[in-house]
């Protein structure tokens, strides 16, 4: 009983370095299939939109600091009250609540030590990043988009 409890032999080796089980550094964060990594991915991401978001507000907000002021034009002033809301609503809030809190914190609540499909999820960030800069570039490139027409892209009644 006393050899478990105090062995006098070990039988480890010690070759001066740590195993390594798969990828590490930026591939293990692409290739991840742990929920919370996943979760804080999508984080990264709305945090970003957020930012991108705030910045559109910063130049509506600052338009708005004199009756005349010319920082941007009105088409430009519509233009951009339409990207904040969609950038807050599209990009920041629907990854956010639905890809950062339920992929992070879901799985713990239940007890599951993993999530469903945790690839196509984690394909679904990478795809993301890009939307957003397609649904941007778009939106203000393009004339035939009319962003100035309101972040539901339902013209007024009244034009």
């Amino acid at each position: 009983m006393t050899d478990v409890l105090n062995p006098t032999h070990v039988h480890q080796e010690d070759h001066g370095h740590e195993e390594h089980h798969g990828p590490t550094g930026i591939l293990k964060w692409m290739t991840t299939t742990d929920h919370k990594v996943i979760g804080m991915s999508y984080t990264i991401t709305a945090v970003m939109m957020l930012v991108i978001g705030g910045l559109f507000a910063e130049i509506i907000r600052a338009q708005l600091t004199s009756p005349n002021s010319g920082l941007v034009s009105l088409a430009q002033y519509n233009e951009l009250f339409t990207m904040h809301g969609s950038v807050m609503i599209y990009l920041f809030a629907g990854p956010f609540a639905f890809g950062a809190l339920a992929n992070f914190l879901v799985p713990i609540q239940i007890g599951a030590p993993d999530m469903a499909f945790p690839r196509l999820t984690h394909c679904r960030t990478g795809c993301t990043s890009p939307d957003a800069s397609l649904c941007c570039r778009a939106s203000l490139l393009l004339v035939e988009l009319q962003t100035s027409d309101g972040w539901d892209t339902h013209r007024s009644l009244t034009q």
